[in-house]
């Protein structure tokens, strides 16, 4: 009897350790103890609203609480949702505050945004010589969007001497990665003969490939700008540029 009673005892107390251990992990993995990659991946379910129902509020939340334990990727989203107050009272301050963070572990879209806010003046001096520094930093970690605007800088002399060669080499990295302003604008280079020797079925192709990616509000200039070119071609030369653009595509 004295034997059944302590295998019972053993086996509510097995069971009992069990149970809390268990209550401890799920807590630590939905609760704030939670690892920061965890934090992430919640953050970005409420974001997206993927599974659970879109929150930006709690989105921010677990943002936070990966960002203070050195997650990049969540330090520059906390630093977009104070940039647009998402979630939370808009502070472009504490936005360039998680940017920086991030900015400084590298990460490239943190990097671009830190530029853009240099070069526009938000929540910092206007600094076109920062803004192509961190432009610079995340073009050649192969961000579409630092290339490009890095090739304006060059274009224009913003930040950095001015070198058409250079614009163009920028602008056409962000062009084949499908950015569709770097490809009207590798359009018109070839059009008109600036940086590269002057190629009207280049400018087509280049043309054709940024009406098939433009948004709605920019397909009609493109477009016009496609159909000026392409009544300066043959048909073979038009299938011939669509064919090369088509193999851009797809790679």
């Amino acid at each position: 009897m004295k034997m059944l009673i302590l295998i019972l005892l053993m086996l509510s107390l097995g069971v009992a350790i069990w149970s809390e251990n268990t209550i401890e992990g799920t807590q630590s993995i939905m609760g704030e103890s939670a690892d920061a990659n965890t934090q992430y991946e919640k953050a970005m379910s409420y974001h997206l609203g993927l599974f659970v129902s879109k929150d930006y509020r709690e989105a921010h939340r677990w943002f936070n609480l990966a960002a203070r334990q050195g997650h990049a990727k969540a330090q520059n989203f906390l630093g977009l949702y104070y940039a647009n107050g998402l979630g939370v009272e808009k502070d472009i301050a504490e936005s360039i505050k998680w940017y920086r963070l991030a900015a400084d572990q590298g990460l490239d879209k943190a990097q671009f945004n830190l530029g853009l806010n240099y070069y526009h003046g938000i929540g910092l001096d206007k600094n076109y010589d920062q803004a192509a520094r961190f432009y610079q930093l995340a073009a050649e970690q192969g961000l579409a969007t630092a290339q490009y605007n890095l090739g304006l800088c060059y274009y224009t002399g913003e930040g950095v001497a001015k070198d058409v060669s250079q614009a163009v080499k920028w602008i056409r990295l962000s062009a084949l990665q499908g950015d569709a302003w770097a490809q009207h604008n590798m359009g018109v280079f070839y059009e008109q003969g600036e940086g590269v020797e002057k190629d009207i079925k280049e400018a087509y192709k280049w043309y054709y490939l940024a009406t098939t990616n433009a948004s709605e509000d920019d397909q009609y200039e493109f477009s016009k700008r496609k159909y000026s070119v392409m009544k300066q071609l043959s048909a073979a030369e038009v299938a011939k540029a669509e064919e090369e653009a088509k193999a851009i595509t797809d790679k």
